[in-house]
């Protein structure tokens, strides 16, 4: 690790960088959840908790796209197909 860098081997001055892994980590963390049953079930437990997930995705799948940021948009497709295994 080069001197002067953070634990990720980022600068702290590189706000976009820090961003980016902040999205990243958001995302993994949901997804975790969804794949977990209780998870699931928490988030479609009411309409308007699976409406506040929902919409937070599209507004990550349509940044995802203008960034061309494919990998993580495949973790954001992953979470979409988890919620269609809930039959609500």
């Amino acid at each position: 690790m080069a001197l002067g860098r953070g634990w990720l081997g980022l600068t702290p001055t590189d706000p976009a960088a820090s961003a980016r892994v902040c999205v990243q980590v958001a995302i993994f963390i949901v997804q975790k959840i969804l794949l977990d049953d209780m998870g699931l079930n928490f988030v479609c437990q009411t309409y308007e908790r699976f409406l506040a997930v929902v919409s937070v995705f599209n507004t990550m799948v349509a940044q995802l796209v203008e960034h061309q940021a494919l990998r993580l948009l495949k973790h954001v497709i992953r979470c979409y197909y988890r919620l269609s295994d809930n039959p609500r």
